[in-house]
């Protein structure tokens, strides 16, 4: 069986409120994500009126091939609350953005083994387990594991970027 092993940061998350274009964000990131050859899933998307406004929950998932043992991960987790619509004249145009609570969320994960070469008899288990804990523990932690970690801070950059949140420019830019 596969065996998913977390990078550095567990999960980062973006908390913010205030008016932005989420159908801008939605695009950008799933641009993004497709622009860097990631298969994309959107396991998730449930939306709910309730009384103090609209309600939207999205989960992706998005994995790559980064060798034939190993697929970098990400699990996105989107929560919209309190949505309402507000039109905006932006540079003479009228446009339509949202303005609500938003919370994303970013896992990062290195699968080892993701097509079950070592399963069928508890040789090759104990052989898969070896290689994963003592040959190329090394490299899954600061090769693999790393690059997924940094692509997670580009990741939340992108998002901070879309809702104006910094200014731009990443610490990071220059790392994988």
């Amino acid at each position: 069986m596969a065996q998913m092993m977390g990078v550095g940061a567990p999960y980062q998350k973006i908390l913010f409120k205030g008016i932005f274009d989420f159908d801008e964000l939605y695009r950008t990131l799933h641009d993004w994500f497709n622009f860097r050859g990631y298969t994309m899933h959107e396991t998730k998307y449930k939306l709910k009126s309730k009384d103090t406004g609209k309600e939207k929950e999205i989960k992706w998932e998005a994995w790559r091939k980064v060798t034939d043992f190993i697929k970098a991960w990400f699990k996105v987790h989107i929560q919209v609350w309190n949505i309402e619509p507000i039109e905006v004249v932006k540079n003479g145009e009228k446009k339509i953005l949202t303005k609500a609570r938003l919370y994303i969320q970013v896992n990062g994960f290195v699968e080892v083994d993701y097509d079950d070469r070592f399963e069928g008899s508890k040789l090759k288990q104990a052989l898969k387990d070896f290689l994963v804990s003592f040959i190329i523990k090394g490299k899954i932690d600061s090769m693999w594991g790393d690059k997924v970690q940094f692509m997670q801070y580009k990741v939340l950059d992108l998002i901070k970027q879309s809702l104006d949140m910094q200014i731009k420019g990443n610490e990071h830019f220059d790392v994988w």
